[in-house]
């Protein structure tokens, strides 16, 4: 029987699944999801530009609706991660801000991510490094054009 061809996506998905399972097995034991990590990674480095962060900053980056970002800030906030606190800028609006714990955590996930980057990129010349980054980042504009 023939095998079904193949495609990017498939290539995509796979590992996508295998990292997140990996990124998930890894947070547990912070009481965590992958998807909270990546808001902590965002404000970790966000916050070292000194300026305020928004809820709607956050939407926008990882292109994901208020509901699911709200969502993840409030599971945040009851694990002590990050606290909102008025906004300097806006007053109709909240600024996010990490805590001494977030922050940690922050810190933790920066050099975790980077222990990931390493693994994925093994055995990549640093060309075929910028050239699969500058592909990946090909794709996604074309398929959120």
């Amino acid at each position: 029987m023939p095998r079904p061809p193949v495609h990017v996506g498939y290539f995509m998905k796979q590992i996508h699944v295998i990292l997140e399972t990996t990124c998930n097995r890894e947070l547990s034991q912070y009481g965590i999801t992958l998807p909270q990590m990546d808001i902590l990674f965002y404000l970790t480095f966000r916050e070292r530009e000194n300026g305020e962060i928004h809820q709607k900053d956050i939407e926008e980056f990882f292109n994901l609706s208020n509901p699911t970002v709200s969502g993840l800030i409030h599971r945040l906030e009851q694990k002590a991660f990050v606290r909102r606190k008025p906004s300097e800028r806006d007053g109709r609006c909240w600024s996010l801000v990490l805590t001494e714990k977030g922050r940690e955590l922050g810190k933790w996930a920066v050099h975790h991510r980077n222990a990931m980057e390493d693994t994925m990129l093994a055995g990549f010349s640093a060309e075929e490094q910028i050239l699969l980054k500058n592909f990946l980042d090909r794709i996604l504009k074309n398929v959120t054009a």
